[in-house]
């Protein structure tokens, strides 16, 4: 017997925010909004918004470094030889600090892949003390052609900054913002999307511990 709902019934049902993608990356569907909160995916379009279906997934990211270890996992995903891995995250917002879980399973029509599904569930929300450094503005503007401007590298993943100025040295120091204002960092920056060192062993090596 055929279910009696169909998939974007089901997409709509599911806990937390989550998105159907293609093999080739490209957005088919999503539930109420996006991965990440509205504003903060570095996206010019609104992540929330129908038009975000059609456009490819990896061309919302930004950072050559974030966009490379999702694309990894998609591809590990839609090869079957991962058919979930997840991992966990932080998204926070200037009063919020918010640890999230996101999750990366193949969807199949038969034996067939058809989509990847992209799940997002917060675990907790801690309010704070605002730090303009997580302002969507802030996070979502493209550095102009010769930039003067201090940049900070922020890791997409634990949102720590990466101190001091990462273009003066080989291996920063990762510290919280809140740390790296005590320290004396400015909110007048241009935001550089990174992966520290050890977020990239941990999201990546979800796919060793996802291991068929």
């Amino acid at each position: 017997m055929p279910l009696p709902f169909s998939a974007e019934d089901l997409l709509q049902a599911i806990d937390g925010i989550a998105y159907a993608v293609d093999g080739d990356g490209i957005i088919l569907g999503f539930s109420r909004g996006p991965f990440l909160p509205a504003g903060e995916g570095g996206s010019d379009t609104p992540w929330n918004s129908e038009a975000v279906v059609g456009t490819s997934l990896f061309a919302q990211l930004r950072g050559a470094e974030v966009i490379e270890t999702y694309r990894t996992l998609h591809r590990a995903v839609w090869s079957r030889g991962h058919p979930a891995v997840g991992f966990e995250y932080r998204c926070d917002s200037p009063e919020t600090e918010r640890h999230m879980r996101m999750s990366l399973s193949l969807i199949r029509a038969g034996s067939t892949p058809v989509a990847v599904l992209y799940q997002s569930i917060t675990i907790t929300e801690t309010a704070r003390v605002p730090l303009p450094l997580f302002a969507a503005d802030l996070l979502t503007a493209r550095a102009p052609a010769g930039l003067d401007e201090l940049v900070v590298k922020l890791c997409s993943y634990c949102q720590r900054v990466a101190w001091p100025d990462y273009d003066a040295v080989t291996d920063p120091e990762w510290i919280e913002a809140a740390e790296y204002y005590w320290r004396g960092g400015v909110t007048d920056v241009v935001i550089s999307h990174a992966v520290c060192a050890p977020c990239y062993q941990r999201v990546i090596g979800s796919l060793s511990a996802s291991s068929p």
